[in-house]
């Protein structure tokens, strides 16, 4: 299995995320990607990103582009306890 880590956004674009890509192969030969949601990071993409090689380094499975461009993320809106109620 060729598993690496990533950073992208949340489905939101509000926080980012630490996810997985990867083949999963099936005994009969098939072979399928897979890509799953492995953390929330931050909205912060300095702590992200040191978050992110944290985590990669603890498991040994590479971060790939670490470095990309940034992505601008939506802000985040507080709701106060009587506008959720």
């Amino acid at each position: 299995m060729n598993q690496i880590y990533y950073i992208s956004t949340g489905e939101g674009h509000k926080l980012f995320t630490l996810r997985t890509a990867f083949d999963e192969r099936y005994p009969s030969g098939a072979v399928y990607p897979r890509d799953h949601h492995i953390a929330n990071l931050s909205n912060d993409f300095d702590k992200a990103k040191e978050k992110a090689k944290a985590y990669s380094k603890k498991r040994g499975v590479p971060l790939v582009k670490p470095d990309d461009p940034r992505v601008p993320l939506r802000p985040i809106k507080h709701r106060s306890a009587e506008a959720v109620a």
